[in-house]
């Protein structure tokens, strides 16, 4: 797990894990945000009882839904399989791509290469054993 934090999904600037202790508790809580006072990202809401459990939290990215209308985000294993394509599907793992390119692509499960620089969610359907519950 990345102990890095992406930057910010609504505005792009840097993010900050902020820590502070709970009301009626003397544990430690942390938020991950925007440190753009401005930016939607900075009044993140949610607080998670460890740092890594807030960066990973911050840093996985919604992409969409897929063709049976299960939400997918980055890293998740997906099955992509156009309806024009009849006899072939991949599988890989949905990943953000860098900067200067915005938007995610799919990474070929096999052999890591990049596949598919875009593409609709309603193509690519949720492996299930790779399906968390969110």
């Amino acid at each position: 797990m990345s102990t890095d934090l992406l930057p910010c999904p609504y505005c792009g600037s840097e993010a900050e894990i902020h820590s502070f202790y709970g009301s009626n508790s003397d544990k430690v809580l942390y938020i991950p945000r925007c440190t753009s006072d401005t930016c939607i990202g900075h009044h993140h809401h949610k607080s998670y009882t460890s740092k890594a459990e807030a960066i990973a939290a911050w840093n996985r990215r919604f992409v969409g839904l897929d063709k049976n209308e299960d939400k997918v985000y980055a890293g998740d294993k997906v099955k992509y399989q156009p309806e024009d394509w009849k006899q072939l599907s991949l599988i890989g793992h949905i990943v953000k791509q860098e900067l200067p390119y915005h938007g995610y692509h799919i990474v070929r499960e096999d052999d890591n290469r990049v596949v598919i620089n875009a593409f609709l969610p309603e193509d690519i359907e949720l492996i299930q054993e790779a399906k968390n519950e969110h």
